[in-house]
């Protein structure tokens, strides 16, 4: 671990992503879920928008001048402005959300199962979907995603695993135990949930990993970044 970033107290994160300067992050939980904007550095809010109370908020990407937030059980996604925050719209989808990123041309969303859905930012229509495995079975509870380096890396609900999916063939082919993390998050505060929260410092290089009711995000480094597949 290369350090830390302070998170607002209570943080049942379901999103997490990094543009610039800012960390944006979404919460979860009935009458409890936020779309949060904090600094980069010191964790400090910079904007908060506050969910519908029959709302479960989960994964959040920011792609262009847009941010987008999935909803769970309510099964549509929220758009953003990403410079204002206006609530711009919102579209369907056919599954639970669980978690979203993008690889620069589509978004990217889990729904629990294992396949991922690669949809259209415009048309919001699937495009296509991708069945994800290890040596031929299949790899289920796909959570909070984010893509890095030609990856998609994917926490795997209960698990304290970050997986590295082939965005081609759907293959896991590589993985992070980030049991030690777990184990420093549960003894500062014993009623934290599962691991789950992935983003990415392009300039510093850096792996934020983090956690549902996690105080902190935790910044790691990878001696040897996979090479993309």
């Amino acid at each position: 671990m290369t350090g830390y970033i302070p998170l607002p107290d209570q943080s049942f994160t379901q999103g997490l992503t990094v543009t610039q300067d800012s960390l944006w992050l979404g919460t979860g939980r009935y009458e409890q879920s936020r779309l949060m904007e904090l600094n980069l550095q010191d964790g400090a809010s910079l904007r908060t928008i506050r969910m519908d109370d029959d709302v479960f908020g989960e994964g959040v990407t920011v792609l262009g001048d847009k941010v987008f937030q999935l909803t769970w059980e309510n099964r549509y996604a929220i758009v953003y402005d990403k410079l204002s925050l206006k609530r711009l719209g919102q579209f369907r989808i056919a599954t639970e959300g669980w978690g979203l990123t993008h690889d620069g041309q589509s978004l990217i969303l889990s729904c629990g199962l294992p396949i991922l859905q690669f949809i259209d930012p415009v048309s919001y229509r699937v495009t296509r979907r991708l069945e994800v495995h290890r040596d031929g079975i299949p790899v289920g509870s796909l959570n909070e995603l984010e893509f890095i380096r030609g990856w998609i890396l994917s926490n795997v609900w209960t698990s304290n695993k970050i997986i590295f999916i082939s965005p081609e063939s759907g293959e896991v082919m590589h993985f992070i135990d980030c049991q030690s993390i777990a184990d420093d998050a549960r003894l500062r505060r014993p009623s934290v949930d599962v691991l789950n929260g992935i983003a990415w410092i392009e300039t510093t290089n850096e792996l934020l990993v983090t956690g549902k009711l996690y105080d902190r995000i935790y910044k790691i480094k990878l001696k040897n970044w996979p090479t993309p597949p």
